[in-house]
């Protein structure tokens, strides 16, 4: 690469590590792995506290502080050896519990949350929600231990674990380095404004990083950790005369344009980690401060899309659309998003981009192949639909199932039956495409074969209308689902 004075010249945009790293469902859980990453931590701090002193040079440690309760885990594994009926069990509390929290039920919610703590204690989802609840009830030591629980289990820890603070605490005692506790600074700060040690959104713009008055609190402490130890020598009467100035110049002097970047590359972190809202509200903030940036527009149309705001999705994809012209991705999020809010002529013409720059994209088929048929080219989507599913066996069930639904509506019975029988038979447990089996032979006349498919369908799904009906038009009128109650 070129060179200026023997350095190394730095790009114009920053080249973010996230964008060419794996993502958070690659981690795993290791519990042997991590005590050796905080060994090796400390014996990084130890060295560094030796190279300093060798060079002749000052030290200073911080222990990191993190956003406990506005903050999710970034990803969420059950422990190793829960079983299958642990975890029916575990989904039932936590499905029921969200019903009760919908319904401002918290203590009911609080209850049965505990009885799935029970059953999987190490899962940092759970821990995190807890701690909500405990907050929401005012109950805020619960809280606060709930969330730093949920820190540790984060299976992508973002955030400084529970024993990253006592390292460095240790580290700057033995080694005699002065030591600034930011962590307890801002739980001191949160308990005196708020009444509670459980710091969130007021004092960090995201997981971890603080808020302009975090930073300018933590430059204070270190300035005076520097002059305590001789290394700095201020006025005496610095933080009456001298800071308000500093405050003012500095805050001044933002550069907007830069903060509003700032944001939006926070939210990019958040939404590599697949946390939509968060990296949504992020780019939101972004785009108030810089309502022409392209990237937050592109994150901004994601949240939407997320959230199913379609339109405003759509609003905010045709901004960044333009800054992105061999994007792919970028061309099937517009797509769908037309799509969704019925605007099918005009998300063809984008579909069909996203095809030329992601070719053999199955997903992708399949969805195009649907707004071909809903612009009238049923023809076009069922031979698209036939070359996916040859193309892509192993994930050709959507394929299958949309390419029979298509020749059922196209007239086609026995071609539809051919495919839907075939998916059947690939996925027996697929009820959707046994029922849509079922209903398609009866229309080709054949009811006696469409029975045994119903039948079995109401044995599993007996609160199912539609495969009722279908088994009165065979002329079958046992109804399986009363059988298997008897």
């Amino acid at each position: 690469r070129p060179r200026a004075r023997g350095r190394p010249m730095l790009a114009a945009e920053v080249d973010a590590a996230l964008d060419r790293s794996i993502g958070p469902e690659t981690y795993e859980r290791d519990d042997p792995l991590r005590d050796r990453v905080l060994e090796h931590f400390e014996f990084n701090l130890r060295r560094m506290a030796a190279i300093a002193r060798r060079a002749g040079a000052g030290m200073v440690l911080v222990v990191p502080a993190s956003n406990l309760k506005d903050s999710p885990p970034f990803k969420s594994l059950h422990r190793d050896d829960l079983t299958e009926g642990e975890l029916r069990t575990w989904q039932w509390l936590g499905e029921q519990a969200d019903q009760a929290l919908g319904e401002d039920r918290k203590e009911d919610a609080l209850g049965l949350l505990r009885q799935a703590e029970r059953i999987d204690p190490r899962h940092a989802g759970l821990q995190d929600l807890l701690g909500r609840t405990l907050f929401a009830l005012g109950r805020h030591e619960e809280a606060r231990e709930s969330f730093l629980r949920a820190i540790d289990e984060d299976v992508c820890p973002l955030r400084a674990i529970g024993p990253v603070p006592a390292i460095v605490e240790s580290v700057a005692k033995t080694e005699n380095v002065p030591l600034v506790d930011f962590c307890g600074l801002i739980d001191a700060l949160s308990l005196e404004r708020h009444g509670h040690k459980v710091p969130g959104r007021e004092f960090f713009v995201d997981h971890v990083h603080p808020t302009v008055e975090g930073h300018r609190l933590l430059a204070e402490t270190l300035l005076e950790t520097l002059a305590e130890s001789g290394w700095a020598r201020p006025r005496a009467d610095w933080r009456q005369t001298a800071l308000p100035v500093v405050i003012e110049r500095t805050e001044s002097g933002f550069d907007q344009r830069a903060r509003g970047e700032s944001l939006r590359n926070l939210a990019k972190v958040h939404a590599w980690a697949g946390r939509h809202e968060e990296a949504g509200r992020l780019a939101l903030e972004a785009l108030e401060i810089v309502p022409d940036d392209a990237e937050s527009h592109y994150l901004a149309g994601c949240y939407f899309k997320h959230t199913g705001a379609f339109a405003d999705a759509v609003e905010h994809f045709l901004v960044a659309l333009p800054s992105r012209p061999g994007d792919g991705e970028a061309r099937r999020l517009l797509a769908s998003s037309l799509a969704e809010t019925g605007r099918w002529q005009e998300s063809l013409a984008h579909f069909e981009e996203a095809v030329r720059l992601l070719p053999g994209d199955p997903e992708l088929a399949v969805q195009h192949a649907v707004a071909l048929a809903s612009t009238g080219q049923t023809r076009r989507a069922i031979e698209q639909l036939r070359r996916a599913a040859e193309a892509h066996p192993d994930e050709a069930a959507d394929m299958r199932y949309n390419l029979g639904m298509l020749l059922r509506e196209s007239g086609e019975l026995e071609a539809a039956v051919g495919e839907l029988d075939r998916l059947v038979r690939s996925r027996p447990d697929d009820m959707s495409a046994r029922l849509a089996l079922a209903e398609t032979l009866i229309e080709a006349g054949r009811p006696e074969h469409a029975v045994s498919h119903l039948r079995l369908v109401l044995e599993r799904h007996p609160e199912s209308e539609r495969a009722r009906n279908a088994l009165r038009a065979t002329g079958d009128t046992a109804d399986p689902s009363l059988e298997r109650n008897e």
